[in-house]
């Protein structure tokens, strides 16, 4: 009778590999690294027609992420649109004057960053919805200074309701100072790589 080594045998998988992590930027969201979350959630947009709301900011070292929701209101049937956030312009402000937009658009692949002129970085990390409901999170780098942290909204459409909220960047930057990491993350400068596309705005 032939042993046969277990290798060998049909369906079995190949033995594993080395694992090798991909290489981080500096301005991405660290995974190895728990976030403190920072209170301070509220309402951007409310009338008869739609809600949006942003709140779960989460600090890292080096950024904040937070959700953006949007709810369509009954009165709205005919447009289930209304709800999908990538129709929305949406900007990030800080207290030194410091921004980047969001302009309204189609979706985008999660790889694409949008860079504003003075250097902050706003990407969409996950967005899921449907006619009534869509939600999204977006991640900011870099932490922003002490003062406010001012998030701007609105549809492009003439007549269409926008606002504002704001949030505490000296809160952030407290909380930021609050995360654990876990283990080191392996960040490189890599602007502009080949996995990654830029657009300003």
């Amino acid at each position: 009778m032939e042993i046969r080594d277990p290798g060998d045998v049909p369906g079995t998988p190949p033995p594993r590999g080395p694992y090798h992590r991909q290489p981080r930027a500096h301005w991405q969201q660290p995974t190895y690294t728990l976030p403190v979350s920072v209170p301070g959630d509220a309402v951007m947009i409310r009338t008869d027609e739609i809600a949006v709301w942003i709140g779960g900011v989460r600090a890292y070292p080096n950024g904040f992420d937070f959700v953006l929701r949007a709810v369509r209101g009954p009165n709205r049937p005919d447009a289930p649109e209304s709800t999908d956030a990538s129709l929305l312009r949406l900007e990030v402000a800080f207290g030194n004057g410091s921004s980047v937009v969001k302009h309204p658009g189609p979706p985008v692949p999660a790889s694409v960053v949008r860079t504003g002129p003075d250097g902050i970085t706003l990407l969409l990390l996950a967005g899921n919805g449907g006619p009534e409901l869509w939600e999204s999170r977006y991640w900011v780098h870099p932490l922003p200074p002490d003062g406010p942290v001012t998030l701007t909204g609105g549809w492009p459409e003439p007549g269409t309701p926008g606002g504002s909220v704001e949030f505490d960047g000296t809160a952030i930057r407290a909380a930021a100072a609050e995360a654990v990491r876990l283990w080191p993350d392996e960040e490189f400068d890599i602007p502009g790589g080949a996995a990654w596309s830029t657009s300003t705005g």
